[in-house]
């Protein structure tokens, strides 16, 4: 049954409106309607904001918190939402000063908001004002959290690339605006950009780039990765919707989760780490150097390596036991591992040390360790066990204690059950 008109929300009638491109209607009806959603932009001698959802709100106040006595609220989002439809249809119009004029009243009401500064340099590039287009992107690059805005970012770098007939360049942000957003808008753009570079260039072979060729191919890397602030904060904003999700949702939950791992450019490691944190007793170490992950408890706390031996990569304590993690070799092969294994073995006992017991373990099924009890003959034991870190790293995990049963050997355990290999 149809709505009666007047149930009809300001929402719907906007995104009815929007089905047929009427933009002029669109900012009538705003400008009727604005000043029932308007708020207080102070109470109580707090400013008050209006940012599209929870987390734009958490990321101004983790990240850009200025120090006042007290954080600004958060004033729901009805007249941003508001502004936002008008200025898009303003832009629409190609009535540019006024959709400026109104970006910028947004950006007093959600201060540090990446989308705002994107579509003030899309404007200057439909003005094909480079300049202020560049500054504006490198404005808003400051701001970006959100995967989706990174890919805006990139493409209209690529579009500024190809009026300034750097045809590579260009080839190279459409390709990596494509690891950020692979929605099929992102698709028929990058591909729109790829057949004008084949037409320009003369070079029908050309094709979208992979992440890495793409990033390669620029001379520095600026603007290409997230800012560190905007990295961690989708760390962060994916463990609070993890922690809240009865309250955010499952659909949140996988916002997030592919935003951080699309911010990452794919990094799907990114995303378990706090998945371990959060649901978990442990927490995951990955190294991307050497491509190998491990979890360990919670109560076992990072130690500093600083003046450590070569390849000690951590020293874990719960402060009375210490777990060691070494990489000892680079190998090429198993019979290398097992070669490298054999001599550190053979090494210690011509050192003196006696071996007490050996075995081969199976672990999982991509993963085979030896446990190694050696007496170091001074009331002390050290338990050791041997595996490959990756497929081209031999290393150890171990503990010393004055038992051959030792507690710190259940850490090592865990370590090693929960060992993976990344890819």
């Amino acid at each position: 049954m149809k709505k009666k008109e007047a149930e009809v929300s300001i929402y719907d009638q906007i995104k009815e409106l929007k089905k047929n491109e009427s933009w002029n209607e669109i900012v009538d009806l705003v400008d009727r309607d604005i000043d029932k959603h308007k708020v207080e932009r102070e109470m109580n001698g707090t400013i008050c904001y209006q940012f599209f959802d929870i987390l734009d709100y958490l990321y101004n106040c983790n990240c850009h918190f200025n120090g006042a006595e007290e954080l600004p609220n958060w004033a729901g989002n009805g007249e941003i939402i508001l502004m936002n439809e008008k200025a898009n249809a303003l832009k629409k119009l190609c009535k540019y000063p006024e959709a400026i004029s109104l970006i910028d009243s947004m950006i007093e009401v959600a201060p540090n908001t990446a989308r705002f500064y994107l579509m003030k340099s899309e404007i200057a590039l439909a003005q094909e004002d480079v300049i202020e287009a560049e500054n504006l992107l490198k404005e808003a690059y400051k701001y970006i959290w959100r995967s989706s805005d990174f890919a805006v970012m990139l493409s209209q770098f690529a579009c500024i690339s190809m009026i300034k007939e750097n045809y590579d360049d260009a080839l190279a942000y459409a390709s990596l605006a494509l690891t950020h957003n692979k929605n099929d808008s992102v698709k028929d753009f990058a591909n729109n950009i790829l057949n004008k570079v084949k037409v320009l260039k003369g070079k029908g072979d050309l094709t979208i780039l992979d992440k890495y060729d793409a990033i390669d191919s620029f001379s520095s890397h600026e603007l290409l990765f997230p800012v560190d602030t905007n990295e961690h904060f989708a760390y962060d904003a994916y463990e609070y919707v993890l922690r809240n999700k009865e309250d955010m949702g499952e659909g949140q939950v996988k916002y997030t989760r592919d935003n951080l791992i699309m911010l990452l450019k794919g990094h799907k490691i990114a995303a378990k780490v706090i998945e371990v944190s959060v649901l978990t007793g442990n927490y995951l170490y990955a190294r991307n150097d050497y491509m190998f992950a491990f979890q360990a408890s919670k109560e076992y706390r990072q130690k500093d390596t600083t003046g450590a031996p070569p390849g000690r990569f951590y020293e874990l304590s719960d402060g009375k036991n210490i777990v060691y993690i070494e990489g000892v070799e680079n190998i090429d092969s198993d019979d290398e591992y097992y070669s490298v294994v054999e001599n550190v073995i053979g090494e210690h006992v011509n050192e003196g040390f006696v071996l007490v017991e050996r075995e081969k373990l199976h672990i999982k099924d991509e993963l085979l360790a030896e446990k190694v009890i050696f007496d170091l003959g001074n009331g002390s034991y050290c338990t050791m066990y041997w595996l490959k870190f990756s497929n081209k790293l031999a290393g150890r995990v171990y503990t010393v204690d004055t038992t051959p049963q030792s507690e710190g050997e259940r850490e090592i355990i865990n370590i090693v059950s929960t060992w993976e290999y990344m890819h």
